[in-house]
């Protein structure tokens, strides 16, 4: 009999409980959809100049918070802002681009995006990232906080971040295996770190040959509009300049380079770079010429020293 019961209890919690992540899940789709129609009021109002309109979407205490962090709290001065704004700019228009709604709790909602704003009297499009804060109140969604905030700076690193695995400090070391022999040792140290705003991947290189110093150089690497791809161009200390374009081939990357030395003679190859894990990738150079004549391929290893 108890098992019986127990069994019956089990039955009802695990047909209940997806039972009510379905009714969850189909509140917040409505929830989400009604949220998306206060933005879209939003952007109507604004367009049309309405401050009346506005500042109904917000709750009565609402607030708004602008990138310079001047606070405007409750309706009325709310309104009066926006009538002031819509006086000094008429005909201003927004764009707004909701990137993310997320429910923390069944009557809070919190909205992230970015908007663009722009006014016959200026030259160029206001950017603004936003953080808007929902409550439902009596069955409606109102505007209970607006934080915007500075756009962020334009950057390249959605093309570029596949290559990040890159940034870190390495070392490729060609040690003579037979300590008796009289061969020189290469050593080259590479250091690889983000530009500002992760535009660039800049690699610097060190080559020593036994201790000394004989080569040293920097790299970047970037993507590059006019041909939607990544290029790289690369700098020694011994005059010569190196172009490189990128592309990616299953696991592996593929640069096929030239470079022109500071005499004016020119050498191609393909470089081939393998990831073998976070700590080690392996090089090979192919199609190798210097002043049109064919090289050798060459092959080494780069392990990470630290990060």
């Amino acid at each position: 009999m108890l098992k019986r019961l127990f069994m019956v209890v089990l039955s009802g919690l695990l047909f209940s409980v997806p039972m009510k992540l379905m009714a969850q899940e189909t509140n917040n789709t409505q929830d989400e959809q009604a949220i998306r129609s206060t933005a879209t009021l939003y952007r109507e109002a604004f367009n049309r100049g309405d401050a009346q309109a506005l500042a109904a979407l917000y709750a009565e205490n609402g607030e708004n918070i602008d990138q310079t962090g001047f606070l405007l709290r409750g309706r009325e001065s709310i309104t009066k802002a926006f009538e002031k704004f819509f006086a000094q700019h008429q005909g201003a228009k927004i764009e707004i681009n909701i990137q993310a709604i997320d429910f923390p709790q069944p009557n809070l909602a919190v909205e992230t995006g970015i908007t663009q704003t722009i006014a016959p009297d200026t030259t160029a499009p206001v950017g603004s990232q936003y953080t808007a804060t929902h409550v439902k109140q009596d069955g409606k969604w109102l505007l209970h906080s607006v934080h915007e905030a500075s756009p962020p700076p334009p950057s390249n690193y959605q093309q570029m971040k596949e290559l990040a695995w890159l940034i870190g400090n390495w070392v490729d070391e060609e040690v003579p295996t037979d300590k008796t022999s009289k061969s020189s040792a290469l050593v080259i140290h590479i250091m690889c770190h983000w530009s500002a705003n992760r535009n660039f991947l800049v690699r610097k290189f060190t080559a020593t040959l036994d201790n000394q110093i004989v080569t040293t150089g920097m790299q970047h690497i970037a993507w590059y509009a006019p041909t939607k791809s990544i290029r790289s161009w690369t700098f020694d200390s011994n005059g010569s300049i190196t172009v490189g374009e990128w592309s990616k081939k299953g696991d592996q990357w593929e640069v096929k380079s030239t470079e022109t030395l500071r005499t004016g003679k020119t050498a191609t190859e393909t470089e081939i770079f393998t990831r073998d894990n976070a700590h080690t990738y392996t090089w090979q150079i192919v199609d190798q010429t210097f002043d049109g004549k064919p090289q050798p391929n060459v092959a080494g290893k780069v392990r990470r020293l630290y990060n």
